[in-house]
């Protein structure tokens, strides 16, 4: 009878907590469907939980090998979570980690309550039931807790991240399981021991909360960066075209108080029929006027002050580059982002551009605001 137990041990290890997995990772998942993908999830979690109560009809099988049974289990769950994932497993082992830490408290917690109500009742019915009783009792707890934390996490958006965050929980929960004694709940477990994984248990989650918010903070500090070096770069394109600007119109302000007496000469050449002379004339005026130091591409002012420093590049680099680019100033696009899409784009054509032979070198930069 107590044997039989067992399998609620089994699918109480996993069971309760594969919403919470599939809540945290719905987004990563392989499969589109999200009801077959939590149906997947159940059945596989409960499937492998029937596996393991299977084997401890083994022969070979003593009480001492339910400890390497449910570490078994935690691992083939584990793989199973890694193989539904298509992106950011690190983040898959993250939130492993910090299930199992749920699962082993609520086992402690039970089996500590269970020892003084046994009785003759069977071993594991005592304590499934409690767990059981636990877990209905603190689970609309756990899933507003859970949710917080999947607010803290889905705010994390840089992969390197997740690539060393997984390690913290991931050791406490290493740390649970290896400490855990492998006949508590049959031979009962000491206040002090089980206040202290309760404690390990509820730190661990205090300690990843804690992580996610530095996270974020970090990230707000390096997006907040980012955007100062956007702006910079945007202010540096703009003073320069100022400066092009004020060059120009003090260029042409030069060239129109020549005119007078450039009209003057052109006249008495033509009234003196001295055609050769005027036409000489006519080209070294022409030589000698200003070029328009600018271009307008669109009437986007930061595109056009980014395109236009880009197509100057391009011909320097003697690139044939041809702009279609039509964008007013509402297009709702901040002037930051749209110097960084722009100018990245550009010089990576420019730098694709230049490692190909220099007859089939083009650049071709289109846009149509709708």
């Amino acid at each position: 009878m107590n044997s039989i137990w067992l399998l609620p041990v089994f699918l109480l290890d996993t069971l309760p907590f594969t919403y919470f997995m599939y809540v945290s990772l719905r987004n990563d998942l392989r499969y589109k469907i999200s009801k077959s993908s939590f149906f997947l999830w159940l059945v596989a979690t409960t499937a492998v939980s029937c596996v393991f109560f299977a084997l401890t009809y083994l022969p070979f099988y003593n009480h001492d090998m339910l400890r390497f049974l449910r570490l078994g289990c935690t691992l083939v769950f584990l793989g199973l979570v890694l193989i539904s994932i298509k992106t950011n497993r690190a983040k898959a082992a993250l939130v492993f980690s910090l299930i199992i830490p749920f699962s082993i408290g609520f086992s402690v917690i039970s089996a500590f309550i269970s020892q003084f109500i046994r009785g003759n009742t069977p071993l594991y019915m005592v304590s499934s039931l409690v767990r059981l009783f636990i877990i209905l009792l603190l689970y609309p707890f756990m899933v507003w807790m859970w949710r917080k934390i999947g607010k803290e996490a889905d705010r994390i958006t840089d992969p390197t991240v997740w690539k060393y965050l997984w390690l913290i929980p991931a050791s406490s929960a290493v740390s649970e399981m290896v400490l855990m004694d492998r006949n508590f709940e049959t031979q009962g477990i000491s206040l002090t021991d089980m206040l202290g994984r309760v404690v390990l248990w509820i730190g661990s989650i205090a300690l990843c909360w804690l992580l996610f918010f530095l996270a974020h903070r970090f990230e707000l500090r390096i997006h907040l960066q980012d955007l100062n070096e956007r702006n910079e770069m945007l202010l540096s394109l703009q003073k320069q075209q100022y400066i092009d600007l004020a060059d120009s119109v003090e260029r042409t302000r030069a060239a129109r108080h020549d005119l007078r007496h450039h009209l003057n000469a052109l006249k008495s050449m033509s009234d003196n029929k001295e055609y050769d002379k005027l036409s000489g004339y006519i080209s070294e005026i022409i030589g000698h006027l200003p070029s328009e130091s600018r271009i307008k591409i669109c009437e986007n002012y930061a595109a056009n002050a980014v395109l236009d420093n880009y197509i100057r590049k391009a011909r320097e680099m003697e690139i044939p580059i041809k702009v279609s680019f039509r964008l007013s100033n509402e297009s709702g696009i901040s002037d930051a982002d749209l110097c960084v899409l722009l100018g990245n784009s550009v010089e990576n054509a420019l730098e694709a551009a230049s490692k190909v032979l220099p007859e089939k070198r083009f650049i071709s930069i289109s846009a149509l605001e709708e």
